[in-house]
């Protein structure tokens, strides 16, 4: 946000706009609460898990849709994609170069928390990566339609925060 200030571009350049701020949102919710349902709610539930604290709920949730969520769809959907097509002309392939980054932005954090080394991780991990170059395509997608990140944050919040609902 510092860089689009300092060079006199609207956050609206961002996705932060009130523009079909409506439409977003609810996509948003709607596709995160499915989604938290489908992979978290029902399997957490049928394997007799217990729900974490409220303390914890609340926790990550802001953690989750705003440390994790907002940062990375500002910059990855709002800043980087919205900027690469500037630069590349083939709006495919610079989808797919952002996807690669937002992917490969993943593994440092991941590959100190599992502990083990780069080439270590991405062999367990390969199928995984291959599934954030998707998302990240998906949450394009969502961030074209809308020209708002909004709905794109929400829903990208319920997937993470979905992932800790319940104990182990």
């Amino acid at each position: 946000m510092i860089m689009v200030k300092l060079r006199k571009q609207k956050l609206s350049t961002l996705g932060l706009s009130n523009k079909k701020l409506k439409k977003s949102l609810v996509v948003g919710t709607v596709l995160g609460l499915l989604i938290v349902f489908a992979n978290n709610v029902i399997p957490g539930v049928l394997s007799g898990c217990h729900l974490n604290q409220l303390s914890k709920l609340v926790y990550n949730g802001f953690y989750y849709f705003i440390i994790i969520a907002f940062v990375e769809e500002i910059g990855f959907r709002g800043y980087i994609q919205t900027r690469i097509y500037g630069l590349i002309k083939n709006k495919f392939i610079g989808i797919i170069i952002v996807s690669f980054m937002f992917s490969f932005m993943h593994i440092p954090f991941q590959m100190a928390r599992a502990d083990t080394t780069f080439f270590s991780f991405i062999g367990s991990n390969f199928v995984w990566l291959i599934i954030l170059l998707f998302w990240h395509i998906f949450f394009n997608f969502l961030h074209k339609k809308y020209n708002n990140i909004a709905g794109n944050t929400i829903f990208h919040g319920f997937m993470d925060w979905g992932n800790n609902l319940f104990e182990f």
